[in-house]
């Protein structure tokens, strides 16, 4: 488990969780609608279907603890370090307004977001690791992995090329984790 990936990745699908959350319930809803015609010939399909709603639905939980879990920690940090995550990876700042807005010079702003990513780091491991059913959640969940090797790749890009707007991966990051979950489910 990396957890830096996992930081960010949480903080980069912070703000579309009620968007995805909304998503798993309305594949849910259309699930539970096309197996509603029940025949002895369909047993395993209903049965399929029971399946796949019970998948979204622990996808869902394991969303709402995700956001409650962000918003736990946030709370607990100190204001400084948490007002720099809310700015970068919650509203998606670019770090130049960022600096304007808490007067910062350069430097001691990526100096200060690094030691806040940092705390929220070991915050959020510390908690994942009190919670061994979270814990086995997030851990087991190729879903979840495969949007933080997404992340990851996005952090990557955005790290070589300065210029590129992290606001414009949000809604790409949203649609492809929604044409994942169809396509899963």
């Amino acid at each position: 488990m990396n957890i830096e990936i996992w930081c960010k990745s949480f903080l980069s699908i912070y703000n579309i969780i009620p968007n995805l959350i909304s998503s798993i319930d309305k594949l849910v809803y259309l699930k539970s609608v096309s197996s509603s015609g029940f025949s002895f010939n369909s047993v395993d399909d209903t049965f399929s279907q029971v399946e796949k709603i019970a998948a979204l639905t622990q996808k869902k939980v394991n969303l709402i603890n995700l956001k409650i879990l962000c918003d736990e920690i946030l709370l607990e940090m100190n204001n400084i370090d948490s007002k720099l995550i809310m700015l970068r990876y919650i509203d998606k700042l670019p770090c130049e307004k960022v600096i304007e807005l808490m007067n910062l010079s350069r430097r001691t702003y990526f100096r200060k977001l690094s030691k806040a990513l940092k705390s929220f780091e070991l915050m959020l491991y510390s908690k994942i690791l009190k919670n061994n059913i979270l814990y086995s959640n997030f851990i087991s969940d190729d879903f979840f992995n495969d949007i933080f090797e997404k992340i990851n790749v996005i952090e990557q890009k955005i790290a070589i090329n300065k210029e590129i707007n992290i606001s414009n991966y949000s809604n790409s990051l949203c649609n492809m984790i929604l044409k994942q979950m169809k396509k899963a489910f």
